[in-house]
């Protein structure tokens, strides 16, 4: 695929200007995972304690039985406790053993991902997943979020080639983690491949829901959204920050470790911010569906938009910039809205980023995707500084550190800004799909589904 007349993308700058043959994705991902495994044994070993926690919950549920997973990591969906007790396999009954299989496991997923981004799609796009994971940190390696995060990462890159298996990645992803399934809506529409995208999602969502429901009944089926309810106010989250800050100077607001296994804080304020945060999460949804009406049906009743132009041949590169735009801002804006900003959400980003990399740019427009860049990678890198390499002076009883709350402020003030330019660009591209198309624009001779190559 080349740019339209006029625009160069910034995979064509960058291999006029870099040799990125093989040896330089080798180097980049070898270097980078290699400074990840020395924090990891220098800093921050205690990243590994939720994979332990894992494997302590599992050791007491034997491999089989017929009263199925019972109150096992009720806070998961049943599919991703699968995939954890499968992981018991190799790992037998030592709990270390089971860490270390967890950690290849997200390795290999990692290198998957580096390898088919640079033979398959472009090597832009495999060198921001290799910068932007190596910001997240050894973090990458030790959450399940991962799972999900590739489910996303194929969705986005087959959402054209294959619509019913970009649907599907999607339907799996949201089995592992619930957030996945608020994608679906940007990926819907009235063409051939938002119909057969509902139809990959349906299929293997639906079937993996009955076979989760059949197996383990409906009570633990549903269990991971009354864990989610239930939980407070997480101090990394963005509701939380006034709270956190204002902790620095005085003592009406604690911290302390909750009964979800997370660092939540306490105090005056508390409860109306996580109504606010709960409300919030509707803003996201509607976000979702304006997303779907103006991408996918053109905003089809709308003054001046028709769906028979969104859909017309010439706005091939713009409908598909924005359908990437609105994965990314509903990511960040579930991010934003969620009452638990856990460190490892981070991680949501890194497939449509990296994908979002090749996406062909108006001229105009150019800047603003480089300002997404720069603000995403920020983003990670101010996360990894928070958790773990800081995090104990955060979640301190007493004398909490103002570095590090410092620190959290700026990530997540910037987080909003992040979540606002992506919707904002989202929003802008996908309002302008339904209506006429500019006389002076060229027609695309090229299919959606081809990808730009370094």
């Amino acid at each position: 695929m080349r740019p339209s007349h006029g625009t160069a993308s910034g995979v064509e700058r960058l291999r006029r200007h870099l040799p990125l043959s093989g040896w330089v994705g080798v180097v980049a991902w070898l270097g980078t995972r290699s400074v990840m495994a020395l924090v990891l044994a220098t800093l921050c070993l205690y990243v590994r304690e939720d994979v332990g926690y894992y494997a302590v919950q599992l050791q007491s549920v034997p491999m089989l039985r017929s009263h199925g997973l019972g109150g096992t990591l009720v806070e998961y969906p049943v599919p991703a406790v699968w995939l954890l007790e499968a992981l018991r396999v190799p790992a037998g009954a030592s709990s270390a053993v089971y860490v270390y299989a967890f950690a290849l496991l997200m390795v290999l997923l990692d290198t998957f991902c580096c390898w088919a981004l640079w033979t398959h799609h472009s090597r832009l796009g495999a060198l921001l997943w290799i910068g932007f994971t190596f910001c997240i940190g050894p973090l990458l390696w030790f959450r399940i979020d991962l799972v999900p995060a590739v489910c996303v990462l194929v969705a986005a890159h087959q959402r054209n080639r294959r619509p019913v298996l970009s649907g599907a990645a999607v339907g799996l992803g949201a089995a592992m983690k619930l957030w996945p399934a608020l994608l679906v809506l940007p990926l819907l529409g009235a063409d051939r491949a938002g119909r057969r995208r509902g139809l990959g999602l349906v299929g293997l969502g639906g079937a993996l829901g009955a076979l989760s429901w059949l197996a383990e009944g409906w009570t633990r089926s549903v269990s991971p959204l009354g864990w989610q309810n239930g939980r407070g106010l997480q101090v990394e989250s963005v509701w939380a920050t006034p709270l956190m800050a204002a902790r620095l100077v005085s003592d009406g607001w604690h911290v302390r470790l909750s009964r979800y296994n997370a660092y939540e804080v306490f105090g005056p304020g508390v409860p109306t911010l996580v109504r606010l945060a709960s409300g919030s999460m509707l803003v996201v949804v509607g976000l979702g569906l304006v997303l779907c009406w103006l991408i996918g049906f053109g905003g089809a009743g709308l003054p001046g938009h028709r769906l028979s132009a969104a859909l017309a041949p010439e706005r091939r590169r713009d409908r598909d910039r924005a359908l990437l735009l609105g994965l990314v801002a509903m990511i960040c804006a579930v991010i934003v809205a969620d009452k638990t900003f856990s460190p490892q959400y981070m991680i949501w980003l890194a497939g449509p980023f990296a994908v979002l990399s090749s996406a062909q740019w108006r001229s105009g427009d150019r800047r603003h995707g480089a300002v997404l860049v720069v603000m995403t990678l920020c983003c990670a890198a101010l996360t990894q500084l928070i958790f773990p390499l800081n995090y104990s002076a955060l979640v301190t009883a007493t004398d909490p550190g103002v570095a590090v709350s410092a620190l959290l402020v700026a990530r997540n003030a910037l987080m909003c800004v992040l979540a606002g330019h992506s919707a904002a660009l989202a929003l802008s591209g996908a309002w302008r799909l339904g209506r006429p198309a500019p006389a002076h624009l060229p027609s695309s001779t090229q299919p959606d589904d081809e990808e730009p190559h370094a």
